[in-house]
């Protein structure tokens, strides 16, 4: 018997696997972040993919950087002192410099988490919400999948328009980052309404940019609002950083990546039959909703008709309320996708996402939630304990079913090898 613990909110649970079972362990490759953040992205800004900052610049340029939530295991974001260094460095005003924290359709930060998040900028940089608000937009046109681009006027102001972000997995759009500081970041409700309708193509899955709509269509956005300057960060894990990368906004994006897959798409042999996960523990499985990530991954390595067993507190319950509006109202994915197409909702993401999932595999929670909403609203098999829901999981598939555990199945993308 194999003892595997999982986290579970801010604790951890014992799962016990049969050794003629486990056909093996998933998990992020090990990297040790790096001694000193701000130094290695000062690094990256001083080594940049394609021309550096001070070739940029002019004597009168308006620099505007854009950001979004990002912090490091140290609670700040560690892109933002070395590229104001570097930009005052180079030449730039203190007033001539604007940050703006970019949104999307996510709620605005506080005026203290935004001091935590940004730290003591000098004396003179402006910081400014994007809220979406049509006097703050600017309309450019339309992508060649027919998206309205109404986008931040204060960004396109600017002569020199930066974007800082972290890139890692994203369900939908391949992968955050990039051009995600501008698409959504500071589009309007209208374009992002567009842009992640597209999320309906089956080709909208993590990991992949080449084929996936959504992304392709966040490209278009991001060369129609031409991004002069990129710098992405990749983190480990424990949120401490192990890359970063500067310069031309493309390629420092493609570079990282290049890293993210390094780190956290893992192949294994084969499907499994069971497929046994933590979301992660805390963030990844404060609510479902935010667990779902979890079970998207799942899905490359699990056979057909298999079974996914989650294991997330969801200590906040389900998530938003529009999660459990569509789910109660809709039990068919072909009907929930014909009324998407005729008016796409933001909250009804992760109720289509869920309902795509049972398509695809019987789904086991092991949660505080109760019942009512785990089986009657959300269509999964609770279980109190992960060992009871893997002895049903077996009923289902065989005794001998073969069963991959992945114990941050949030941020893991198992890759199964035929």
């Amino acid at each position: 018997m194999v003892e595997i613990w999982l986290p579970y909110g801010a604790t951890e649970v014992s799962a016990r696997i049969p050794d003629e079972n486990l056909q093996g362990v998933a998990e992020p490759k090990p990297r040790p972040g790096v001694d000193d953040p701000l130094k290695e992205v000062a690094r990256a800004l001083e080594n940049p993919l394609g021309r550096k900052l001070a070739e940029l610049l002019r004597p009168d340029s308006k620099v505007t950087v854009v950001v979004d939530d990002f912090a490091d295991a140290s609670g700040s974001n560690p892109m933002i002192p070395p590229l104001v260094n570097a930009l005052t460095g180079a030449g730039a005003r203190n007033e001539a410099i604007t940050v703006i924290l970019g949104r999307g359709k996510h709620r605005s930060l506080s005026a203290t988490d935004a001091s935590r998040l940004l730290g003591k900028l000098p004396d003179g940089i402006r910081v400014i919400h994007h809220s979406g608000a049509p006097e703050e937009l600017v309309h450019l046109g339309e992508t060649t999948r027919k998206t309205k681009v109404l986008l931040n006027k204060a960004f396109l102001e600017a002569t020199v328009r930066i974007v800082a972000n972290d890139v890692c997995l994203h369900p939908y759009a391949g992968y955050s980052g990039g051009r995600k500081g501008v698409a959504p970041g500071l589009l309007g409700v209208e374009s992002i309404l567009q842009n992640h309708s597209l999320m309906l193509s089956p080709e909208a899955t993590p990991g992949r940019l080449a084929g996936n709509p959504v992304s392709e269509d966040m490209d278009e956005i991001a060369r129609m609002a031409r991004i002069d300057f990129g710098v992405n960060v990749v983190v480990n894990p424990r949120k401490e950083v192990v890359g970063a990368f500067a310069g031309d906004p493309e390629q420092a994006f493609a570079n990282a990546v290049k890293l993210v897959d390094e780190l956290y798409k893992i192949s294994v042999q084969g499907e499994a039959d069971v497929v046994m996960e933590s979301a992660g523990g805390l963030p990844y499985d404060v609510d479902l909703s935010m667990a779902l990530p979890a079970i998207q991954n799942a899905l490359n390595a699990v056979s057909p008709q298999g079974a996914v067993i989650l294991v997330a507190e969801c200590s906040r319950g389900y998530g938003e309320l529009g999660f459990y509006q569509w789910m109660s109202k809709h039990k068919s994915l072909e009907e929930m996708e014909k009324e998407l197409r005729r008016r796409f909702a933001l909250e009804a993401i992760p109720a289509y996402t869920l309902l795509k999932a049972l398509e695809r595999a019987r789904i086991f929670l092991v949660s505080i939630l109760p019942s009512y909403y785990s089986t009657g609203v959300f269509g999964l098999r609770a279980e109190k304990t992960v060992n009871d829901a893997l002895r049903s999981a077996l009923r289902l598939v065989g005794k001998r079913g073969r069963v991959l555990c992945i114990p941050h199945g949030s941020i893991t993308m198992p890759l199964a090898q035929k």
